[in-house]
């Protein structure tokens, strides 16, 4: 079962799941998981992947069928480069983030990557390497304990002066999912 990730086009922290159902010319329909809602009065960007083309739709959700399906009127598509949408993350939340030995501040995160700020001044040309693989640790702060998650990612862009560095996960690891989603739900304001 393939199933893909919308969002509020304007605040994709409000995100859900769905298995594409059927596509045509200007419509989508969808079978909505984990009893998600979607507002008839809000537009959605809806990412969807057909024979490895990556597409993002802005639809807007025009009729409500049983057991949680949804028919989404396309009003723009486009073939999106990024497999995975990038979730901003633009409020602190109670995550700390290491590259290596170096803290850093998540600044977005999608099923595919990251990018992240290095906190404390230093001089990254031992990181510059495009291609190198780096070690990522997200420590997260429950009520009574802290949970570190390890993901092994490539690194892709290094801007030295902003001292920001962009990461691709290397597939098929674990923590990738459980990660991205305790982020989401922090985001959400839940724990």
């Amino acid at each position: 079962m393939n199933f893909f990730i919308g969002y509020e086009a304007d605040n994709p922290v409000n995100n859900f799941y769905y298995i594409p159902l059927s596509v045509d010319v200007n419509k989508v329909k969808v079978q909505l998981l984990e009893n998600t809602k979607v507002d008839p009065n809000k537009l959605y960007q809806l990412y969807f992947s057909l024979d490895g083309v990556n597409f993002n739709f802005l639809a807007k959700p025009i009729k409500f069928l049983p057991e949680n399906k949804v028919i989404f009127f396309i009003l723009d598509s486009k073939i999106e480069l990024r497999k995975y949408p990038r979730i901003p993350v633009n409020k602190d939340i109670p995550v700390k983030v290491w590259v290596d030995a170096l803290e850093a501040k998540l600044l977005d995160i999608s099923l595919g990557g990251c990018r992240v700020k290095i906190l404390k001044p230093i001089d990254l040309n031992n990181y510059t390497k495009s291609g190198s693989i780096r070690n990522l640790y997200f420590q997260f702060f429950d009520r009574q304990k802290e949970e570190i998650y390890k993901i092994l990612a490539k690194v892709v862009n290094v801007d030295t002066q902003k001292r920001e560095m962009a990461f691709v996960y290397i597939p098929y690891q674990d923590a990738i999912g459980i990660v991205y989603k305790r982020v989401l739900n922090l985001l959400k304001g839940k724990q």
